[in-house]
Parts: C-alpha cells; sequence; structure tokens
C-alpha cells in the first residue's frame, strides 16, 4: 500500500471516529516507519489533527469535509469569517 494510500484511510478513519490512538493505526494499518511521516502530514501540512499526549490524533474542524467551523491555518480564525471579510471588502 502507498503512502497515499495509507494516508486516505487514515483520514477517513479520522473523519469517522474523531480520536484515534497511534496504537490502533499501527495495529490496523501495520505502520512502521510511517508514523513519523503519518504525524506531519496531518497535523503541521494538512492542519486535520492535533496530538493529545503523544498518543492520540484527535481531528480538528479542518478534518470534516463542509464543516462551517474550518479554521484557516495562517489566521487560526473560521473560514467562514474570512470569506465573509472578503466578500465585504469586493
Amino acid at each position: 500500500m502507498t503512502f497515499k494510500e495509507v494516508l486516505a484511510q487514515v483520514i477517513d478513519w479520522l473523519q469517522q471516529e474523531k480520536r484515534l490512538s497511534y496504537r490502533a493505526l499501527e495495529r490496523q494499518l501495520a505502520l512502521d516507519d510511517d508514523r513519523d511521516d503519518l504525524q506531519a502530514e496531518l497535523i503541521e501540512v494538512r492542519h486535520i489533527a492535533v496530538e493529545e499526549a503523544g498518543r492520540v490524533l484527535v481531528s480538528t474542524p479542518a478534518c470534516h469535509p463542509g464543516g462551517a467551523h474550518a479554521s484557516s491555518p495562517a489566521t487560526g480564525r473560521p473560514a467562514i469569517l474570512i470569506h465573509a471579510a472578503a466578500s465585504a471588502a469586493s
């Protein structure tokens, strides 16, 4: 399985469950060296999860499609407010 396929499965699972332990991910997906890469992609690159106590991934609003409460990684403010401000400036 490619890294991209593993990432897609983790994102789907995180959207459903909202919280996943690294142990469950390792057991379900037979992760070995991919854990650090997954952490970087989910937490630092895509901003769709945060880490809790070094053992659990917790989804952020940005993880859920169509979530009106998704925040902009640049500002941390709700994306819906950013779009409203951009429309008002036009």
